[in-house]
């Protein structure tokens, strides 16, 4: 038997409870020689938005053949289904709630509904399928098993995209997409789509009564501490934010804003 692939986990549990714990125990019980990596577990609590954008920005940095283990599951205990997505290889696990399909750029998988719980030791809570669905079947796919064998090809997952730009007189409106731990605020714009090998030195930002002109660098450092930029990130998105400083707290952007750009 080939080694086992890589489990990559991410969630919203944080790491205040027992959730992480006991989804890493239920894995290595049933699949000791797994390896399990940590993503991160601080995804904003309930988003697929947030998790998709994580997940999207760092996916194709692990081996191929990797296991995802997803679940960030607002819907936990209801009729949403539990899936099975491969894409290029990478084999991706959670709730069919748009986040899978949404990492992958919603092109080039194919999925399947779980139908059976392999090694399942114990009745499925309703509000822990983190736990008693997803991670006995990552740990069925990192030791070799196939979905195929747990499953059936299911044609119609849930859809949900993180790039919804829209063009207003002029304006791009897009919607802040995550906020890291600096603060740096990313938007679900793609700087590619309006300009190619050079960019503007300075953009508009709108948001609601406030405009303001922010110059367009290459990095942080480009700009004195404490100055607000734009930018775009290691990700392909564009930043807001303030060299040594937080962007989020100066101009009051959260998750969820929507967002006027000018280029």
């Amino acid at each position: 038997m080939d080694s086992a692939r890589i489990i990559a986990f991410l969630s919203d549990f944080g790491t205040r409870d027992y959730y992480v714990g006991a989804v890493k125990a239920v894995v290595h019980s049933l699949c000791p020689q797994s390896t399990v990596v940590d993503v991160t577990h601080e995804v904003e609590p309930w988003s697929v938005e947030d998790a998709c954008y994580i997940l999207r920005c760092c996916y194709d940095d692990f081996p191929s053949r990797t296991v995802f283990l997803v679940v960030v599951d607002p819907g936990v205990g209801t009729s949403r289904k539990a899936i099975i997505l491969e894409h290029k290889g990478y084999l991706f696990v959670g709730p069919d709630n748009g986040l899978l399909p949404c990492a992958v750029g919603n092109k080039e998988f194919k999925a399947w509904e779980i139908l059976r719980v392999p090694g399942a030791r114990r009745k499925t809570s309703h509000t822990f399928h983190g736990r008693d669905v997803f991670a006995p079947v990552a740990a069925f796919l990192s030791c070799g098993g196939r979905p195929e064998e747990i499953g059936r090809e299911y044609a119609d997952p849930v859809l949900m995209d993180i790039e919804e730009t829209i063009l207003e007189e002029g304006w791009v409106k897009a919607r802040v997409i995550h906020v890291d731990r600096f603060g740096n605020v990313a938007l679900g714009v793609r700087p590619e789509k309006f300009f190619r090998e050079y960019g503007p030195t300075r953009i508009r930002v709108a948001f609601d009564d406030h405009e303001v002109d922010v110059p367009f660098v290459r990095t942080f450092g480009d700009a004195p501490r404490g100055s607000l930029v734009a930018l775009v990130n290691s990700c392909g998105y564009l930043e807001l934010a303030v060299n040594m400083g937080n962007a989020s707290e100066v101009l009051g952007l959260k998750p969820g804003r929507i967002v006027k750009i000018k280029f």
